[in-house]
């Protein structure tokens, strides 16, 4: 088959690129960002889907700056509405199938206890969660063959992220102030993108199109922001040899740290789905000592 991944930028694709370079592969893969296809072209990426007889696309392009959602509503639904329409419908008239990366954020995080799971009614109250839900809308009314996979608190690899950012900061300063009152389901970017490429190479596109539907990919259990950065921090303690620094780690309410738009507060997302891939998560404290052993290594 041939695979186009949009997003190689962006912190999936980074890591797609990673495996693509290391794996022996039976598929032949594009890996495209912004500047050498912009999914929001429809011309653009009908005429590269048909040139390269394309037969899978994984989108890992998004517009991921939460914050800056308010400010550039326009920006953030045309990436993450607009261009998953564009590739249901080019996809669909090619006969082919589209792997969809959405966000726990179409959920309103107003539940006190267990996990969404994929039959749940979204309800998304920020405007990043609105898009991406919206882009789901679109991406199952197109017709096309889809596999849509939600995922949360994604973390690792080489772009900025939460785990990444802690790494730095408790080595920085005397104290930092982290949420805790945000519960949620991690997930290790390394974890998610060897999921599907393995989905990918040991299946072919009937088998792909027998999948169709919504799916939950996460690390197993339920913790917090500031459980998190606990825990990067005991971990460096123990694994560190150069790491001397003592910083205490303050917990604090969502209200004390102001943001731009509402997150949902109560977001862990059930992965049970993922047995009929013959697939079991590990839990979170694996994948995150993992990826903090590796941040030690490369620093």
């Amino acid at each position: 088959m041939n695979i186009l991944i949009t997003g190689s930028e962006g912190q999936m694709g980074i890591e797609f690129k990673k495996i693509l370079n290391k794996a022996t592969h039976k598929n032949t893969y594009f890996c495209k960002g912004h500047k050498e296809l912009d999914i929001t072209d429809y011309s653009s990426v009908y005429n590269f889907v048909i040139e390269n007889k394309i037969d899978v696309i994984v989108n890992c392009a998004a517009y991921t700056n939460f914050d800056m959602c308010p400010s550039n509503i326009t920006g953030a639904f045309l990436v993450n509405s607009f261009g998953p329409k564009i590739l249901s419908d080019v996809i669909r008239n090619t006969d082919g199938v589209l792997i969809h990366i959405s966000s726990d954020y179409v959920f309103s995080g107003n539940k006190n206890s267990g996990y969404y799971e994929t039959y749940e009614v979204p309800k998304p109250i920020s405007v990043y969660g609105k898009s991406k839900f919206l882009g789901e809308k679109y991406i199952q009314e197109s017709g096309c063959d889809y596999l849509i996979f939600r995922t949360s608190w994604l973390y690792g690899g080489d772009r900025k992220n939460f785990v990444k950012t802690m790494f730095s900061l408790i080595e920085k300063n005397d104290e930092i102030k982290v949420v805790c009152d945000q519960h949620g389901t991690p997930t290790y970017v390394v974890d998610l993108v060897n999921f599907l490429f393995k989905l990918i190479e040991e299946n072919d596109l009937d088998v792909l199109k027998e999948k169709n539907g919504i799916y939950h990919f996460s690390n197993e259990g339920i913790t917090t922001w500031y459980d998190i950065a606990k825990f990067v921090y005991d971990l460096r303690k123990k694994h560190d040899t150069y790491f001397t620094n003592m910083c205490i780690i303050k917990p604090v309410s969502t209200d004390e740290y102001p943001s731009n738009d509402d997150r949902p507060k109560y977001s862990p997302l059930s992965s049970t789905c993922l047995n009929i891939f013959n697939y079991k998560n590990r839990k979170w404290e694996d994948a995150l000592e993992e990826c903090v052993l590796k941040y030690i290594k490369e620093k």
